[in-house]
């Protein structure tokens, strides 16, 4: 008996950094109990791939303790009305952890290693069904980010679509 199988076709990365990546966040120092937003990312007109891996690269300039965590979240647009309170569509700092009450949250990374300058990844996977969307964080993992280019710390988002093949 054959059988049909379903499998994942990857679009386009698309990076949130610094400097460099196809969106603006910045997250160089990032301090402890400090939020940021990333500026807004065009999806493209529908059709398109609701499901998305979500990947956060985070350096630290300091020892974390295990179990401290940063969070997650996703900020949907139509391309006029945002979800949750809106900071704009440019990358900002956020400055209280309740202007992320009615984003999406996607998650936590939770830190497992207290070593200086080790890296914290996590990847998501997530559906977005809006057109634009925006990243946010929340650094509750008791130290800044890491402020030196070599630990830059970024996000990457790419879509995931199904790619049914047929039985032979």
């Amino acid at each position: 008996m054959t059988t049909s199988k379903i499998w994942v076709a990857e679009g386009t990365v698309k990076t949130f950094k610094d400097s460099g990546g196809d969106v603006a966040f910045t997250l160089t120092a990032l301090a402890n109990n400090a939020g940021r937003v990333s500026a807004q990312l065009d999806l493209g007109a529908a059709p398109r791939p609701v499901l998305h891996r979500l990947s956060v690269s985070a350096g630290f300039a300091a020892a974390l303790a295990y179990g401290a965590m940063l969070h997650v979240y996703i900020i949907g647009s139509d391309g006029t009305t945002h979800d949750g309170e809106v900071l704009g569509t440019a990358d900002a700092a956020v400055t209280a952890l309740s202007k992320f009450n009615n984003a999406t949250p996607v998650g936590s990374v939770v830190a497992d290693g207290q070593t200086d300058n080790d890296r914290q990844n996590k990847s998501f996977i997530v559906p977005i069904y809006h057109r634009y969307v925006q990243v946010g964080l929340w650094n509750s993992m008791g130290q800044a980010f890491e402020a030196v280019g070599t630990y830059a710390s970024y996000v990457t988002l790419i879509s995931l679509s199904p790619d049914i093949q047929a039985a032979a």
